[in-house]
């Protein structure tokens, strides 16, 4: 039947005419088709029989016909995409990889007869295959399509590539493509189709897909690059963006690392792009192909973003410059302002340490702690040589006179701050912070003292544990940006947005162009009132648009996207 049909589709009319009633009747009934034209050969039937029982055609048959048809027939819902590359088993050859949702969302699985025809721009069907099969929607799936997936390989060409689908019950539909099979092979340097799909199955390789549906975890992006020469990879970038179509700004860009492929000169292309940042909806993922400084390729593929369930609280994306955790600086507790504050405090407390207070003030620390010695004071001459050691740099022996001065229960501070400090430089921040913790007590400390130990367990990813820190102390001096800038860090990073809103709002007061900032105040609002699903105010839209015109940096579409996500526009 398929070489019947590939010797007649090259060239053919198909005429229709709507039957009487009383054709109905299962009786031969002439029809005669002519043309005016000279000197041609007219082939058609010369007769057709309705069955009065209304008899059904085989599956053959009707996927036959629907393959005949030179326009899509619409009983089975068929939708078809198709991906490009070489082919490695074949030299010369181009694979054509065949996608297709079969029926409507929802549809049950079932036994389908497929069949496709790859036709040439001279009418030449240059490949076919039928089959009988189940399809099942793709794993994970809900009321979702049908999923058929074939391939093929040809010579390099342009082809109609028709699908055809009959389903149990005798339902035919048919769909027409126009398939690019662009020549790679010896080529200097060209590349294969993008595929797309959810990052989770990529280990077991990326399906193709005709609009995949993926989750908040990620979308994985696979192509394949090819060339003459191995050296032509050497100035060969490719960056995996998502946007909201083919021509939008991208909303999220990541390089990606080209890997030996199948041949030396083959170059694969694999990456991850987590969606958590963007509302649900229809995106495209794009691949931007860089060969120098010049524009080779941009390879689109459409997806579906699935929403994110509740149980994972929302996307945690912070500008990185604002998130960013501060090294510890060694020099932070030396400060003269700092320093000078506890020896007011050690000569208000020892009158008699007045020598070694005028050393330690004019820097000379280990006078000083003689002097204190002599004056009977062995916890300030270990406090006072400790400082001296740390000032040095020598870290282990300052530890072990700071640790003596700071007392069992770490009890005097200067000494304590100073020996979390040792452990904090030597990169033990995790020791650094139970210390700092212990002698933080009740009372109230400078305000380093917080910032400290807040980075230390930020460092440590103890976000939580920051917010008890800061939140107190922020409490009373909410105007002190360093305290409330980690303060709302550690909210974001807990998806604790409601609480980090207002934080951001203060110090935006204060820093109104501030674009990370802005970025992270918008993008806090946006998952408040994706959680809460209540409208915004009129105040809070007119913030919003504030803050989107402020905002100058890389992130302005991401920004934009959740501006307009919630009905906010100019």
């Amino acid at each position: 039947a398929f070489e019947r049909l590939a010797s007649e589709i090259s060239a053919y009319y198909l005429l229709s005419v709507e039957q009487a009633p009383s054709d109905n009747d299962g009786r031969n009934h002439r029809i005669d088709v002519s043309v005016q034209r000279r000197g041609v050969t007219l082939r058609s039937r010369q007769a057709f029989v309705l069955d009065p029982t209304g008899g059904r055609k085989t599956a053959e048959e009707s996927l036959i016909e629907s393959l005949r048809s030179p326009l899509a027939v619409a009983g089975v819902p068929l939708r078809l995409t198709s991906f490009i590359y070489q082919d490695p088993k074949a030299s010369g050859k181009v694979r054509i990889v065949l996608a297709a949702d079969v029926g409507q969302a929802g549809t049950a699985p079932g036994q389908y007869t497929m069949g496709f025809i790859v036709v040439d721009d001279l009418g030449k069907v240059v490949a076919s295959r039928s089959e009988k099969l189940k399809l099942e929607p793709l794993e994970g799936r809900k009321n979702a399509s049908l999923s058929y997936l074939d391939a093929v390989s040809v010579d390099p060409g342009v082809y109609d590539v028709r699908l055809a689908a009959v389903d149990a019950d005798g339902r035919h539909g048919s769909v027409v493509r126009e398939v690019n099979a662009w020549k790679m092979a010896g080529e200097e340097f060209t590349y294969a189709d993008l595929v797309v799909n959810h990052a989770a199955t990529a280990s077991a390789g990326l399906r193709p897909d005709v609009e995949p549906h993926v989750d908040a975890d990620g979308v994985a992006a696979y192509m394949e690059l090819y060339a003459a020469s191995e050296d032509t990879f050497k100035d060969v970038k490719v960056n995996f963006e998502i946007a909201d179509d083919d021509s939008a700004p991208a909303l999220l860009t990541m390089p990606v690392e080209l890997r030996t492929g199948a041949q030396p000169t083959w170059r694969n292309a694999l990456g991850f792009i987590g969606a958590e940042p963007l509302p649900a909806g229809r995106y495209v993922a794009r691949a931007r192909v860089l060969k120098g400084d010049k524009l080779a390729a941009v390879l689109v593929r459409p997806f579906i973003l699935e929403p994110a369930p509740a149980s994972k609280g929302g996307p945690i994306v912070i500008p990185a410059a604002f998130a960013r955790v501060a090294t510890f600086n060694r020099n932070a507790v030396l400060e003269p302002a700092l320093v000078n504050g506890w020896l007011d405090s050690i000569a208000t407390r020892s009158p008699s340490l007045k020598s070694a207070m005028t050393e330690a003030r004019a820097g000379r620390y280990s006078p000083a702690a003689l002097e204190a010695l002599s004056a009977g004071d062995q916890q300030i001459a270990a406090f006072l040589k400790g400082l001296d050691l740390y000032a040095k740099g020598d870290i282990n022996q300052a530890s072990i006179q700071l640790n003596i001065a700071a007392g069992p229960r770490k009890e005097f501070y200067p000494a304590a701050l100073l020996l979390g400090a040792c452990f904090a430089a030597g990169g033990r921040d995790r020791d650094a912070a139970g210390i700092w913790q212990m002698a933080l007590g009740t009372e109230d400390r400078p305000l380093v003292a917080y910032t400290l130990l807040a980075d230390a367990r930020m460092r440590d990813g103890q976000a939580d544990a920051v917010i008890s820190i800061l939140k107190p102390a922020y409490a009373k001096n909410p105007g002190n940006d360093d305290l409330g800038k980690r303060l709302a860090v550690a909210y974001l990073v807990t998806a604790a947005f409601g609480e980090a809103l207002p934080i951001l709002d203060n110090f935006l007061t204060r820093h109104p162009n501030d674009p990370d900032a802005l970025f992270a105040a918008v993008l806090a609002q946006y998952q408040v009132s994706l959680v809460t699903g209540a409208e915004l105010s009129s105040v809070d839209k007119a913030k919003l648009l504030k803050y989107e015109k402020a905002y100058k940096g890389p992130e302005q579409a991401l920004l934009t996207k959740y501006v307009t996500s919630l009905g906010v526009t100019r």
